[in-house]
């Protein structure tokens, strides 16, 4: 099911971190080449920390190359349900709270393309301000079925069965 858009609603104007009013933009406003590719890993105040990493390290010592194995496609739903609540987040928000990663391990992955696409296709808005912000845009009337969201997270319980 592709998520759809009710555009005659707006969403409640946010706050930038210096308490000016955000611009927020969707589709292909962002310029995404040389240095610009790393703007939206800046983080926030506030965003929350990684984990402490448990004695003799973490099970997975390359999730970026664990990510890669996945498609764009199958994390756009993940996403989609993370930004259901409408609440801004950064990319590194994001990351933490989905997988205990920040925004540097998983720039790159189909994570990152997944994002990227459903700004592309309108489904998700960021500000053009720093840090960047993302949010589900206002009027998405509905997700693809949230049962997606926990079979992709078994990526990082060892079930690689997708």
């Amino acid at each position: 099911m592709i998520p759809t858009i009710d555009r005659a609603h707006d969403a409640a104007p946010v706050e930038s971190v210096s308490k000016r009013p955000l611009t927020w933009v969707t589709g292909g406003h962002a310029d995404r080449s040389g240095e610009a590719k790393y703007l939206h890993l800046i983080r926030a105040p506030g965003d929350p920390e990684r984990r402490p990493r448990p004695k003799g390290g973490v099970a997975d010592r390359a999730p970026h190359r664990t990510l890669g194995r996945t498609s764009a496609a199958q994390w756009e739903p993940v996403l989609l349900e993370a930004l259901a609540d409408c609440v801004p987040r950064t990319f590194n928000r994001l990351g933490v709270e989905l997988f205990d990663l920040t925004a540097d391990v998983i720039f790159g992955t189909p994570v990152d393309r997944a994002l990227w696409g459903l700004v592309t296709r309108g489904l998700v808005e960021h500000t053009m301000e720093l840090p960047v912000l993302f949010r589900r845009r206002a009027g998405v009337l509905s997700l693809p079925p949230a049962a997606a969201v926990p079979r992709q997270l078994s990526l990082f319980a060892g079930d690689l069965s997708i």
